[in-house]
């Protein structure tokens, strides 16, 4: 009988999740204990009866059953560590859809309840794609690297309609930007065997480049709109988290918390201040479920907490600490021994978080020859 043997979560804030991958399986206890009581009883009742022993096969010995089938994902990667000296390779698909509708008030008061200016509404919606490729190596049977290459195209329509210009129109704004994002490096160590009961536990190390076109990079028109979409954060990223995995056949129960630290720069604008976009606590608590042998179905919850951002020390004028909230459902399927397809949706069921994501991967296993 097989199961599942080791099992790792690891995922920074602002990328696409990366596909769950089963690889390798040891045998079951449960199942294993089950088996030998089927066999002391029909041992004993051989010994009871008086019918010889049969000397041919009577019937057909039923089939082995299998090991259950790779859990999908959900907006952070679960799956067994990469063995030895085995290679993934995993092309993945993501689009991000997110809007914003704002109040806008320019002008002074002179009585609570009178403003002398100008009030306009905002709606801003942006579509992002992001074509990736992501490779795993397992060092051991308990460390693995990932590294991970983005390619970003972003979207976005503003639509801003004044209040009290007697304006029917409203008038949109449109810009969009293209190319390499932030490329990623990550590390995973299983920190045990998951033996007496215990969950399986993977500690984990990320870190986020700047090599995408960072929001300072990027130019802006006199009203103070982007021209151009950045295609990255323009801050380095260190994320290290921990991820629990417990195995119930058919069912796993996996989680994980993690701290993402952003690392302060001075950016290039006047005055050369010294800016951090805020850091950021996630957890995220989830269960799969096989389906049978080749497809499994993947439920679970992530919460994100955004500090404001700051600059020279100071938290900047607007910013607001965010809740991002996300449910996820995941499904995926084996489509051969060393292949996966897997597709993710996530829902923002907070005001701050994207309205839906949607993910489609395709690890690709590469096993060493024995």
């Amino acid at each position: 009988m097989q199961s599942y043997r080791s099992f790792l979560t690891a995922l920074a804030l602002s990328v696409a999740v990366s596909p769950a991958t089963l690889l390798g399986a040891e045998q079951s206890p449960t199942i294993e204990a089950q088996g030998t009581n089927v066999e002391e009883q029909q041992a004993s009742t051989d010994a009871d009866t008086n019918n010889p022993t049969p000397t041919e096969p009577v019937g057909q010995a039923p089939q082995p059953r299998q090991s259950q089938a790779q859990i999908a994902d959900v907006l952070e990667r679960r799956g067994i560590l990469t063995p030895r000296d085995a290679f993934v390779v995993e092309p993945q698909f993501q689009y991000i859809n997110s809007s914003v509708t704002q109040v806008n008030l320019e002008g002074y008061t002179i009585l609570p309840a009178l403003l002398v200016g100008s009030i306009s509404i905002d709606s801003v919606r942006r579509d992002t794609v992001i074509m990736a490729v992501g490779l795993r190596y397992g060092i051991t049977s308990h460390f693995e690297l990932e590294g991970r290459i983005p390619f970003v195209r972003s979207d976005e329509q503003i639509s801003s309609r004044p209040l009290n210009q007697g304006t029917q129109e409203n008038t949109v704004t449109k810009a969009w930007g293209q190319g390499l994002g932030d490329v990623e490096m990550a590390a995973h160590y299983q920190l045990n065997d998951g033996e007496n009961g215990w969950p399986y536990f993977i500690a984990n190390l990320r870190i986020k480049s700047d090599t995408g076109r960072g929001p300072f990079q990027v130019p802006v028109a006199p009203s103070g709109l982007q021209l151009e979409l950045p295609t990255g954060t323009g801050f380095w990223g260190i994320q290290p988290s921990i991820t629990f995995t417990m195995p119930s056949d058919p069912a796993v129960f996996y989680g994980s918390l993690s701290y993402l630290w952003n690392l302060e720069r001075k950016v290039n604008i006047p005055g050369r201040p010294t800016i951090s976009p805020g850091n950021s606590v996630s957890a995220s608590l989830g269960m799969g479920l096989a389906l049978n042998q080749d497809a499994s179905f993947s439920l679970g919850y992530s919460h994100n907490t955004v500090n404001p951002a700051t600059q020279d020390g100071q938290t900047i004028k607007g910013s607001q600490r965010l809740q991002v909230g996300v449910l996820q459902i995941g499904v995926s399927y084996r489509v051969k021994r060393r292949t996966t397809v897997n597709f993710n949706l996530g829902v923002g069921v907070t005001q701050d978080a994207p309205n839906v994501q949607v993910t489609l991967s395709l690890p690709l296993s590469f096993a060493p020859r024995s």
